[in-house]
């Protein structure tokens, strides 16, 4: 503004282009644009009037996870919608079959919140002392667990199921963090040395050691007690694990030693064809791989060179 009409003091060039007929040429260059910060504004206003009215109106309010559900869906849905007049903000957005990346990002969400809504309700109702095992390396998916918990997501404990690389369970042992080299195993999407998310683990818990083991047990195990885990998943539940999820259910078992009152979940990360040497020599079971992958499996690699970001963007957005 300063820059086309020459004078210097901003707030006088904007008043300048609105009411001096000199400029009205710039005014009517300017590109309409929706107001969609008001548009988000005005519909959290409702958002918080529909939550106010289901908890305080209803019975809902007594149903474990309504309406924390209702809240992701309720949020991300505006989101959703408001996308499709937003302005892209700067660069970093990709248009994929006619939605934009917040629009992307949203759905997840509106998916968990539609969990948290009906799925959530029956196990919480045969449940009361519901505890997740989570494999654990970087510390993502159990840290999103906690964020839950504290918007009131009625979860009684967390599990972290380490592989060899147990930094955070020596921490919980010691009080002291030691990162190390990560050490190769198995399970190799937690082979890390110093998981990133953990620092975010201790900002929820107010860097509180105590709330923090009140909260969070964890676990640590060897290849060969996940092998050993693997084979007994599949002789005894006939369940083809991998590596991840049989971790995960070796941290349930070990805390359901010491607390069996508890209903453990350990949740499973990844598809055995994943692993599929390792969980067929242990399992001693073919397994047959996914219609998806099968049908790429024969299709001839390509590749593409990047080599700035500009040609990122472009491809990203092709």
């Amino acid at each position: 503004i300063v820059r086309l009409t020459g004078i210097k003091e901003t707030q006088a060039a904007y008043n300048a282009v609105t009411e001096n007929p000199q400029f009205v040429e710039l005014l009517e260059a300017v590109p309409y644009r929706h107001p969609a910060q008001l548009y988000e504004s005005f519909c959290y206003i409702f958002v918080f009037l529909i939550l106010w009215f289901v908890y305080l109106k209803t019975k809902k309010r007594d149903q474990s996870g309504f309406l924390f559900g209702l809240f992701l869906i309720l949020l991300w849905t505006v989101r959703f919608f408001v996308e499709f007049v937003k302005e892209p903000q700067g660069d970093e957005y990709i248009n994929w079959f006619g939605l934009q990346t917040g629009q992307w990002l949203s759905i997840p969400f509106i998916l968990i919140g539609l969990y948290f809504m009906f799925a959530y309700k029956q196990l919480h109702n045969n449940h009361k002392d519901i505890v997740f095992s989570v494999p654990s390396g970087n510390f993502g998916n159990i840290c999103a667990g906690m964020m839950a918990q504290q918007l009131g997501l009625p979860i009684k404990h967390f599990i972290a199921s380490n592989n060899e690389n147990k930094i955070v369970t020596d921490f919980l042992k010691t009080q002291t963090y030691t990162p190390k080299p990560s050490i190769q195993t198995i399970s190799n999407a937690m082979d890390v040395g110093d998981p990133s998310n953990f620092v975010r683990i201790l900002e929820i818990y107010n860097n509180n050691f105590e709330t923090l083991k009140y909260n969070l047990t964890g676990y640590s195990f060897t290849d060969e007690e996940t092998k050993t885990a693997l084979k007994e998943i599949y002789e005894e539940y006939n369940y083809v694990a991998d590596p991840h999820g049989a971790v995960g259910y070796l941290g349930a078992k070990s805390y359901l030693e010491k607390n069996p009152d508890v209903h453990c979940v350990f949740l499973e990360t990844a598809h055995p064809t994943k692993f599929l040497d390792v969980v067929e020599r242990t399992t001693g079971k073919n397994i047959e791989l996914p219609s998806q992958i099968l049908s790429v499996m024969d299709k001839q690699k390509v590749s593409t060179i990047i080599e700035t970001y500009n040609e990122l963007k472009d491809f990203l957005q092709k």
